[in-house]
């Protein structure tokens, strides 16, 4: 019976659905000839969904999603020399790579010609055909005379590749979700959430919180709209609740309360920076059951994940060559020079979404990877970051 409704729930997904994508990207992989990925978009306007086929019978292909994250590349205009160091890498990242999607975590194209910024960053994906989405991070729009935080979502929206999306709620620009669905049936979920600029005083009073100057939080309006969107997709999936990654700028405030032994992977250069007001979303995420890891940028030279009363907590490699990066931390080159093994934060993290819903996350550092550095020696020197030593030789 169980297995009756998975194919009827594919079924719906395959005659309610226009694929917006799938006949550009071809092949999926240089060495899987045989599949092709497509995003599609259900007419019955239901979370739109990733699904892997084969060429020779369209039937429904259980290859991992393979998604990479990048966080505050702090793009300018596009020209400046901090600009072209993460254009570049993330160009050559996705060169070698060939992810499904690319992901971006907040604190993206900055200041007063931010969307020039996105332009440059859109032709990126454009040239590669590769999907990509974004979050808004709390510097996206702070420049007073810049975009507006919505005129910068419903530019994102409309780039080639971008899955970006405006969302369906007034609380927050850029709340949206993608389904991975495998002959399982829907098994995995991307959520895509904003947290927010800054709190006001008139933020704060309108949810009945006493002013804490600092940076925005989840609002419920927000955690109902994740709450409603995932049981809609558990009720056409036979039931069947999927597990989901949350991808967000600002962390939780739980990163406070892990323990610093704990972590699975990565450092701490600096205190975690949440909100200062918590909101309640790790405690209603945790109750809710489907999210089992919550992605952030935001805190530059931190990189570790810790596992937090059963939910993964972690941040995404930093992509920042323009605002502050460890390879600029005057402690982090000292580390670096005492123990050659030590790793710069930079970098991406790769995420493998399985045909059974599990995702496994893998940090890569570009000090593994000095290769992505080559011929950007004078944009190193332009922004006063050291070019890595192992390159002049």
């Amino acid at each position: 019976m169980k297995k009756l409704i998975i194919i009827l729930v594919l079924a719906i997904f395959t005659a309610t659905g226009i694929s917006v994508a799938s006949m550009e990207l071809g092949l999926v992989g240089k060495d899987k000839g045989d599949t092709y990925l497509s995003y599609v978009e259900p007419e019955d306007g239901s979370t739109p969904y990733f699904v892997k086929r084969y060429y020779s019978d369209d039937s429904i292909s259980d290859e991992p999603l393979k998604v990479i994250s990048f966080t505050d590349t702090h793009i300018g205009n596009g020209q400046e020399s901090s600009d072209i160091i993460s254009l570049t890498i993330i160009d050559r990242v996705i060169k070698e790579k060939h992810p499904d999607l690319v992901v971006i975590t907040g604190d993206v194209c900055l200041g007063l010609e931010a969307l020039s910024g996105v332009d440059a960053l859109a032709k990126v994906f454009e040239e590669n055909k590769t999907y990509w989405a974004v979050v808004l991070g709390n510097h996206d729009a702070q420049e007073i005379g810049g975009p507006t935080r919505e005129e910068l979502i419903r530019y994102y929206q409309n780039k080639p590749y971008s899955l970006t999306k405006e969302g369906p709620i007034d609380q927050g620009e850029g709340n949206y979700m993608i389904n991975h669905v495998t002959s399982k049936g829907v098994t995995h979920t991307l959520v895509f959430i904003d947290s927010g600029g800054y709190a006001t005083p008139e933020i704060c009073a309108q949810y009945g919180y006493s002013y804490v100057d600092g940076y925005d939080f989840v609002k419920p309006e927000q955690m109902e709209w994740y709450a409603d969107t995932l049981n809609a997709t558990k009720e056409a999936n036979g039931g069947v609740l999927p597990e989901s990654t949350m991808f967000m700028h600002i962390p939780v405030v739980e990163h406070h309360f892990v323990d610093n032994d704990a972590y699975l992977y990565g450092i701490k250069l600096e205190p975690s920076c949440p909100s200062g007001i918590n909101s309640g979303l790790f405690a209603f995420v945790k109750e809710f059951g489907s999210t089992k890891t919550m992605v952030s940028g935001h805190d530059h030279v931190n990189n570790y994940a810790v596992m937090h009363e059963g939910i993964k907590l972690m941040y995404s490699q930093s992509s920042s060559f323009g605002s502050y990066t460890s390879r600029a931390n005057a402690f982090a080159i000292l580390l670096k020079s005492q123990d050659p093994t030590f790793m710069f934060t930079d970098g991406h993290t790769e995420f493998t979404v399985g045909a059974d819903g599990k995702m496994v996350d893998t940090p890569c550092y570009n000090d593994l990877n000095l290769h992505l550095f080559e011929g950007l020696e004078e944009y190193f020197e332009a922004n006063n970051i050291p070019y890595p030593s192992e390159l002049k030789d």
